[in-house]
């Protein structure tokens, strides 16, 4: 809802995109439909394109988003809204309109957000919500020659589960081998940003990822600019035989392809994580960025002193992907050949 929001939404305009992806946290604190209503709409749904007040974007460019926890009323990892405190809850449900092909979930199955609170508030939510609550968190469609598979991230997720884990692996089966494989979820599963570093239940999804042939996953969450080696992971259990512990900690071995630069040398081994999480929020990263002896091996790139997109151009099998700050400046770029 700030300054920066405004410019971004701007900046989005004069890029002209065909397609924008959110990566999670539309609205904060709780993601309430008021909230949408105050930060989201006005700027993005602006009537008139400036940098102070946004852009008409919604109304013009196809959008979708994967939910944040900030969405789904997480401040923190280990909180449980109620519809008691806030009635207006969950409006992600309510005003985005995304496909319903993800794992078929019901109201209080496992792996779905909580609805505890007064019972008329909820019965109101879940009639508004129909069929969109709790299916539409996960969901893939495919765009030109781009499928997209969209997940959800916060913490009541068990991507351990079988079914689940079907589910991914299913989806990303089954693509066109011409297609380009792109991932969109909100908690990075590799960052070097401080406060974010012991989410990391999603690594739990790398093996399907690598083993079908995913070439950029995008997230959010830190709020920065943040891209990765192209990378392969394999996970180490931790000492009591799980895969994530109770801080959603999952360790393992990694391999960097560190020859990959982007300009001369093209064809990733490996894929690359890229968190663009500069979207408006006040920035978090402005410490690590100063002092790379305090980046994570696997990170090659962090921005974290300013607002910034990403744009992503596809061209047949060559995908350009642009960092682009508030001001207009290119921060990053890097050419990925198939």
């Amino acid at each position: 809802g700030g300054s920066g929001q405004r410019r971004i939404a701007s900046l989005i305009w004069d890029v002209r995109p065909d397609l924008v992806a959110f990566t999670g946290d539309i609205t904060y604190r709780y993601g309430r439909a008021g909230e949408y209503l105050l930060r989201f709409f006005p700027i993005y749904n602006a009537d008139l394109v400036d940098a102070y007040k946004g852009a008409p974007i919604l109304r013009s460019t196809l959008s979708f988003t994967s939910a944040g926890n900030h969405c789904m009323g997480k401040a923190h990892p280990e909180d449980i809204p109620s519809f008691s405190t806030y009635s207006d809850l969950y409006a992600y449900y309510l005003y985005w309109s995304l496909p319903l092909n993800g794992p078929s979930r019901k109201t209080g199955d496992s792996s779905t957000p909580h609805t505890i609170g007064a019972e008329s508030q909820v019965n109101a939510f879940l009639d508004l919500a129909g069929n969109r609550f709790p299916q539409m968190a996960n969901y893939s469609f495919d765009y030109g020659n781009v499928h997209w598979l969209v997940l959800d991230a916060n913490s009541y997720m068990d991507w351990t589960d079988v079914e689940l884990r079907a589910w991914v692996e299913k989806d990303l089966a089954q693509v066109d081998p011409s297609m380009w494989k792109l991932v969109n979820f909100h908690h990075p599963p590799f960052t070097s940003n401080l406060k974010h570093k012991r989410e990391k239940r999603m690594r739990l999804l790398c093996d399907i990822f690598e083993k079908y042939g995913v070439n950029v996953v995008f997230n959010g969450h830190s709020h920065m600019y943040e891209r990765t080696y192209p990378l392969k992971f394999s996970i180490v259990p931790h000492e009591d035989g799980s895969l994530i512990d109770k801080d959603g900690q999952v360790k393992g071995d990694f391999v960097f392809d560190r020859n990959f630069d982007g300009r001369e040398v093209t064809r990733p081994d490996g894929i690359i994580y890229i968190v663009t999480g500069a979207g408006g929020a006040p920035h978090d990263s402005e410490y690590v960025q100063r002092r790379p002896h305090l980046w994570e091996p696997f990170t090659y790139r962090l921005v974290g002193d300013r607002f910034s997109i990403t744009v992503c151009d596809v061209d047949g099998d060559r995908l350009v992907l642009r960092q682009i700050d508030e001001f207009g400046g290119e921060i990053d770029k890097i050419v990925i050949d198939r």
